[in-house]
């Protein structure tokens, strides 16, 4: 009942705010939040892994896993924001 209720409030939600919006506007404006979700994502996974890093000390093989988890954290930010700029220029 609740759940029913909840979806129709985001329909709701959805055409008033995005209603008179063109399909080439929201698909920028996905792609700008998914872009944002990443990157929040890739924040809070950087923390983690610095307390990690700290944690691990002199162990290389720690460090060196870890470090190798922050590049693809890096990589992935690099692909989102190409993504993101391969839409602007569309």
């Amino acid at each position: 009942q609740m759940l029913s209720e909840y979806a129709k409030i985001l329909v709701l939600q959805h055409e008033e705010l995005y209603g008179d919006v063109e399909d080439l506007e929201l698909d920028y404006e996905v792609t700008r939040l998914q872009t944002r979700l990443i990157d929040q994502y890739i924040k809070i996974q950087k923390v983690k892994l610095t307390a990690q890093l700290s944690q691990a000390g002199t162990d290389e093989s720690a460090t060196r896993e870890i470090l190798e988890r922050v590049r693809d954290l890096d990589n992935l930010r690099k692909q989102s924001q190409g993504a993101q700029r391969g839409k602007e220029t569309s």
